[in-house]
């Protein structure tokens, strides 16, 4: 198998805060081909009616050292215990009760990105995702804002101007550079809104390390028409998706040692090239061939209990 390259490069700060309710639960137990549980899928948490961002989670119970996971627990409470939205709406609770009465999340995890080689066009896809580090439940009737944003650092490759039908938007586009564990490297795009985009000009530029922060954008908007000018509405939806930076500090100073070099950086997009997407493709290679056994998730008593009345 293709053992990747540690570079020099430190892992950058990535933080990502998500804050709202939980709407849907796809989380399943999995035996892997070493014989360890564990828990793999996805939390739906919506923040605004519209707005809602998908986590990802894939947790084992043992550490690669044989050790206990210590946080492999907490995501058990988190599957067997935490209601969704989907949850009671399932069983007969209208919209605003299943709003109500859903579990509070406040999902703690990172940027990442979700990358496997399709099995359709044999292709290597990459696209953005969130992974999550930790999850707790709100205490029934607490106060909160729901929220989803992000803080990182990273090396900023290049800034562009955003076109989009052929027209200046006004906006920016930044390709960035993050160093993740291991001393590898993923890609990013984010945003610059145009109310800001001289400022971030005049701070930044191509080659420099920053820390930034912002907002995750997952939301539809509905733009509506009337067709031949008569009759019934038509709506169209639209899925916008991005990560809207929206302030950050100055650009480390040349010298510093948090600075991510250009040459580091270099490095290790080559490793990523040569190394770390090739091991991928090894890796769907051996799971398409690779029988996994898998188990459903225990009954949910706290589900029983909504369904009685109980709010969470």
């Amino acid at each position: 198998m293709t053992t990747t390259t540690q570079t020099s490069l430190r892992q950058a700060r990535n933080f990502v805060n998500i804050i709202g309710y939980l709407k849907k639960k796809d989380l399943e137990l999995k035996t892997n081909r070493n014989g360890v549980e564990m828990i793999t899928g996805t939390l739906t948490v919506m923040t605004e009616e519209g707005s809602e961002h998908v986590v990802r989670i894939m947790k084992s119970r043992l550490k690669s050292d044989g050790q206990p996971n210590k946080t492999y627990p907490g995501f058990l409470t988190v599957m067997n215990e935490y209601v969704s939205m989907a949850d009671l709406m399932d069983i007969g609770k209208p919209l605003e009760e299943a709003m109500a009465q859903c579990s509070i999340v406040d999902v703690k995890g990172n940027l990442t990105r979700n990358e496997y080689v399709s099995q359709q066009t044999d292709e290597f896809v990459s696209t953005p995702a969130v992974s999550c580090s930790s999850a707790t439940r709100l205490a029934p009737g607490a106060k909160f804002t729901p929220k989803a944003i992000f803080e990182l650092e990273c090396y900023i490759k290049s800034i562009a101007p955003e076109f989009k039908n052929g027209e200046d938007t006004g906006r920016l586009v930044v390709s960035a550079i993050i160093p993740v564990y291991g001393g590898q490297v993923i890609p990013f795009e984010f945003v610059v809104g145009a109310e800001v985009a001289d400022d971030f000009q005049s701070c930044y530029e191509a080659g420099c390390t920053a820390m930034l922060n912002g907002d995750l954008i997952n939301r539809v908007e509905v733009t509506s028409s009337r067709a031949s000018g008569f009759g019934r509405q038509m709506d169209h939806n639209t899925f916008v998706r991005e990560f809207l930076i929206c302030g950050g500090l100055p650009p480390y100073d040349e010298g510093d040692a948090k600075v991510f070099s250009s040459e580091a950086i270099a490095a290790a997009m080559l490793v990523r090239e040569n190394e770390t997407i090739p091991a991928i493709r090894e890796r769907n290679q051996q799971q398409a061939t690779t029988s996994f056994s898998a188990q459903r998730p225990v009954s949910n008593p706290a589900i029983a209990q909504a369904a009685a009345g109980f709010t969470y």
